[in-house]
């Protein structure tokens, strides 16, 4: 009969032999790891060369845009420094202020009672013309003439502040006083930073101070001037270029905003402080000089808002006073088209996994269904069913494992055939025997026993059979001679033994010899 090697019950044995150590398992494990172990490293190659690519364009962008920023605001404070040196060098702001000085110190009195004076007024009234002129031409938000004791004689717009002495007076703690004194210490340019002017109704301003000297050289005081920050501020709000999520910004040394941010409204200069990785590289490396470890100045960090971007960095020195410039997006939206590209790997790979997993299966099914097969014919040659064979249809290496599988099984039939017919041969010769015969292996169980030696010894075969040859004899004496003579794996052996006769005048006086069996190797292997 013919097992076939296609019926449907194969596949349920295929796919359960997926989820269990097999052939199957292995086969489509190891075409899985061929085919998605390269798509996932050229996938994975292909991902990180795009990514380093795509962050170095990005870097190079952000490079750009906050250099030319910074040509933008430096050169926007080097028109106001050319302002500062024409207007503090000008000689008729110096006998302005001179005039201002010298009324003071005639009078005797304080600032503050000298500022709006009939001698102050009319001073001012021949000699500020110009000044006022200028602020307006420029957009400068207000000029002053300050003496060197720090009093506050002119300003063009006439705050709180005039007619105070900014060393000593209410305004004294202002970075405006601070940097004035320096100015006059120094004699060069300074900037005060931006602050919180209160005079000013505490609107955020900076000052840029130059010493005035007399026609001798010394310093008589102070000519400064109050610039806007909306200037600067439009420039850092320009996002062109940089997406929905770029922008940038200028910090100082205490790390709050010298800039509006252009993407939260609620981040205004001053009032908000933005300490991030990068701006702490900043601060070490201009602030603290420490320039150790900060080469890299673009590179991915946890921004403010708690998410992660891409970041850059430059510095802007304005008279003494540094600033930090930022540009920033973020990682989301600048890794943008590489997290598409990575997509589309996953799915690529998913897909191929699929086709492969298909492929897998079909190809492990013409495999694995012959070896079921023959293993269905073994399990029936093994149930003694020796007429099946195992199905040859397929017309690959299978076949001839299926054709030699079925001369293995026609050479086992034949052997088992001679087997028995050898097997009757001997049972008809020990049957014909009139001696007692009795075979026993290495162990000295007994593996065969005629007629003859079941009647003398009143036993059966079938008692006997695979036990030890004492527990076929019940007779002590007899079985404690046959053991140890057997014992002695002798051939040749004889020894005398009586039987109890049917007539008890006349026991049965019996004979026996022993005979070691080898096999082909000349191995003994029992006694007969």
């Amino acid at each position: 009969m013919k097992v076939n090697g296609k019926n449907k019950g194969h596949a349920a044995d295929i796919l359960n032999a997926f989820f269990r150590p097999g052939l199957t398992r292995t086969l489509i494990m190891w075409f899985l790891v061929m085919s998605l172990a390269p798509l996932a490293l050229i996938s994975a190659i292909n991902y990180i060369q795009a990514r380093n690519s795509l962050q170095k364009s990005i870097i190079e962008a952000q490079q750009t845009a906050i250099a030319l920023k910074t040509a933008f605001i430096d050169n926007w404070f080097s028109y106001r420094f050319l302002d500062l040196e024409s207007q503090s060098t000008n000689i008729e702001n110096t006998r302005f202020l001179d005039e201002l000085r010298k009324a003071l110190q005639a009078e005797g009195n304080d600032v503050g009672s000298f500022v709006g004076s009939y001698r102050w007024a009319s001073i001012v009234d021949k000699r500020g013309a110009d000044l006022k002129a200028f602020r307006r031409t420029y957009g400068y938000y207000d000029v002053f003439l300050i003496d060197s004791d720090g009093n506050i004689l002119f300003t063009a717009i006439s705050e709180t502040d005039l007619g105070t002495n900014l060393f000593t007076g209410p305004y004294s703690n202002t970075l405006f006083a601070h940097a004035c004194k320096q100015s006059l210490k120094s004699g060069h340019q300074t900037f005060s930073d931006f602050e919180f002017y209160a005079p000013s109704n505490n609107v955020v301003a900076g000052f840029l101070i130059s010493p005035i000297v007399d026609e001798t050289g010394a310093k008589i005081g102070i000519f400064a001037m109050q610039i806007p920050v909306d200037k600067i501020d439009a420039i850092m709000q320009d996002r062109t270029g940089m997406g929905n999520t770029g922008e940038t910004y200028l910090i100082g040394a205490d790390l709050t905003l010298r800039s509006n941010s252009a993407l939260h409204n609620e981040e205004k200069i001053l009032s908000t402080r933005v300490d991030t990785e990068q701006t702490r590289k900043w601060r070490n490396e201009h602030i603290m000089e420490n320039k150790e470890g900060n080469s890299e100045f673009g590179f991915i960090y946890r921004g403010h808002h708690g998410k992660n971007v891409l970041g850059n960095r430059n510095s802007l020195h304005i008279a003494g006073i540094k600033w930090g410039l930022i540009a920033e997006i973020e990682e989301t939206e600048a890794f943008a088209s590489v997290a598409q590209l990575k997509n589309v790997a996953l799915l690529l790979g998913v897909a191929t996994g699929i086709i492969v997993l298909i492929s897998a299966f079909m190809l492990s099914w013409r495999i694995v269904t012959p070896l079921l097969n023959l293993t269905a014919v073994a399990k029936k040659v093994q149930e003694g069913k020796n007429d099946v064979r195992a199905d040859v249809s397929s017309k690959d290496e299978i076949k001839t494992l299926a054709e030699t599988f079925n001369i293995m099984l026609d050479t086992l039939n034949e052997a088992i055939t001679e087997a028995e017919q050898s097997r009757d041969k001997i049972d008809g010769i020990l049957k014909s025997v009139a001696d007692g015969l009795i075979v026993t292996d290495i162990n000295n169980n007994v593996v065969l026993m005629n007629k003859a030696a079941e009647e003398l010894l009143d036993t059966s075969f079938s008692q006997a059979a695979n036990n030890p040859i004492g527990f076929a004899i019940k007779d002590e004496i007899l079985r404690k001679k046959i053991v140890e003579t057997i014992d002695q794996k002798t051939t040749g052996y004889l020894f005398d033994f009586e039987l109890e006769s049917d007539y008890s005048d006349h026991p049965k006086i019996m004979r026996a010899r022993t005979s070691v069996v080898f096999d082909s190797q000349s191995k003994e292997i029992g006694i007969v």
